[in-house]
């Protein structure tokens, strides 16, 4: 059982998670025009509670298999029949904690109907536990292009059984009952390809499982406050307000697949550079490395959030409808988070084991978020939640930026290229500006689509011609692009 090449894997979870992502964002505007604000709210409340369960009840689960089969003073048999047990366990108490409370949460969110799907979406969650364990033996015994592709055909039949069923039936019970079947298959998909040595001599030990569950708790707590302060304001915005502004906000909340997960990716890619950097005292080399990065990524995310801040209502016209208009200002204040979502901001912490600090950072925006959220939501509804988190996202990084700047003896603005960010946004900008008052319907989306295209052959080409000084890395990824690669790598380097 040979590991598979790192990098490989880096990549085909990296495109697993853009396909994921992509495949969400084609569902959402056929969810938004198939379902009644109210069922949407419904529907999106119901994903948002198991998703909490999921997060309180894991404790790291799949994070603990992988680390203790790496471990040889340990029977993989027991770990792996011990994981299982505990997967079980743990999954159907969440279950059932979610089926009890089903009829309070329900009062709580304003949504009688919420009850009944609850009570049949809860059951997914041992399924799901159990798939993380037999997922983590997938990827650790060499089976990874198996697992794309099973990951690749169980999204697209989620996602079509989906559509389907609300297209032919018109019914959000079919669609959980659906789910839950469907995580049943996803789960046996998983197991076939599980190497059969793991299922001889499978047993459970329960000092082993104790030990375990403290070790995941631990490595489980700073993930639940990151993951808890993302899903704060869509649970007090469910809490204060009725299904119906919670579709308004949950739709309007939107992520552009690819551009809003640049900096996760970047920080999984630099993360063993920047360890490797302090660990060896190179700190100016951590200074210029994410320099370079937060000026790259800058010049792939600031122009497509220049455009979508000057085109936006248009963007929720054709993509969300009419319908959802009321949410324009929602999807606006989202998209100026990528201003700051150009880089990981954590990485050096991390690299320093400063886990501690990274824990009370945690907390303080865990506090932030809830705070900020129940006083802007109060005065200004499902607006005011937007606000409320993308100031936690900038309170957030920037407290983890002045730290990691003191860190390694450096000034926080050492990051950023401001002379480069100012001149792209302003070139972005002007572009925009001067488009958006040109006499075309972008309303309909032959015309947006022109638009926007006209757009990025401008901003582009004249960002890396003029502005864009270190061109390196663009070299490097267009001359991989097959036919015209070389011949854009030519005149990219003589534009240097």
């Amino acid at each position: 059982m040979n590991p598979e090449n790192k990098s490989f894997k880096a990549f085909l979870l990296v495109f697993l998670s853009a396909f994921g992502f992509l495949i969400s964002f084609i569902a959402a505007p056929f969810l938004a025009r198939a379902l009644t604000l109210e069922d949407n709210g419904i529907y999106n409340q119901a994903i948002l509670v198991i998703d909490i369960a999921f997060m309180l009840f894991a404790v790291g689960i799949g994070n603990v298999t992988y680390l203790y089969l790496k471990r040889k003073n340990f029977d993989p048999h027991k770990v792996f029949g011990t994981n299982l047990m505990l997967a079980a366990i743990l999954g159907f108490a969440a279950s059932f904690t979610i089926y009890f409370f089903s009829e309070i949460i329900a009062a709580h969110f304003n949504a009688p109907e919420l009850a009944f799907y609850l009570k049949v979406y809860c059951f997914v969650i041992p399924f799901k536990f159990i798939l993380g364990v037999s997922e983590a033996v997938v990827l650790l015994f060499g089976r990874m292009k198996a697992y794309t592709y099973r990951s690749i055909v169980m999204t697209v039949i989620n996602t079509t059984t989906l559509i389907f069923i609300i297209q032919v039936y018109s019914s959000l019970k079919l669609v959980f009952i659906a789910f839950l079947v469907l995580s049943i298959i996803q789960l046996t998909y998983s197991m076939v390809l599980v190497p059969k040595v793991f299922f001889k001599n499978i047993s459970f030990e329960k000092t082993l499982g104790l030990r375990m569950i403290k070790e995941g708790s631990m490595l489980a707590v700073n993930t639940i406050f990151g993951r808890a302060t993302l899903l704060m304001d869509k649970v007090i915005v469910s809490s204060m307000l009725n299904p119906a502004q919670y579709a308004l906000y949950k739709n309007g909340a939107i992520e552009i697949p690819f551009f809003s997960g640049i900096y996760r990716t970047v920080s999984t890619i630099v993360l063993p550079e920047v360890s490797s950097y302090y660990s060896e005292g190179k700190y100016t080399e951590i200074v210029k490395l994410k320099r370079k990065v937060t000026t790259n990524t800058a010049f792939l995310v600031y122009p497509v959030m220049v455009f979508l801040l000057f085109f936006n209502d248009r963007f929720i016209f054709l993509y969300l409808s009419e319908r959802y208009m009321d949410t324009v200002p929602v999807f606006t204040i989202f998209n100026l988070s990528l201003l700051i979502r150009i880089n990981s901001y954590g990485d050096v912490l991390l690299a320093a084991g400063k886990y501690k600090l990274i824990f009370k950072i945690s907390i303080l925006g865990f506090l932030f978020v809830v705070l900020s959220n129940v006083v802007f939501i109060y005065f200004f509804g499902f607006i005011g939640a937007a606000i409320s988190t993308i100031l936690s996202i900038f309170f957030v990084n920037l407290t983890y930026l002045f730290y990691t700047s003191k860190t390694i003896h450096c000034t926080w603005f050492a990051f950023f290229d401001f002379s480069f960010l100012i001149k792209l946004l302003s070139l972005s900008v002007i572009t925009a500006f001067l488009l958006r008052s040109m006499p075309f319907n972008t309303f309909q989306l032959f015309n947006f689509l022109v638009v926007g295209v006209l757009y990025s052959i401008i901003v582009y080409p004249l960002s890396l011609r003029f502005i864009l000084k270190d061109k390196s890395s663009v070299i490097e990824v267009v001359s991989k692009v097959p036919y015209i690669g070389g011949k854009i790598k030519k005149m990219l380097e003589s534009w240097n």
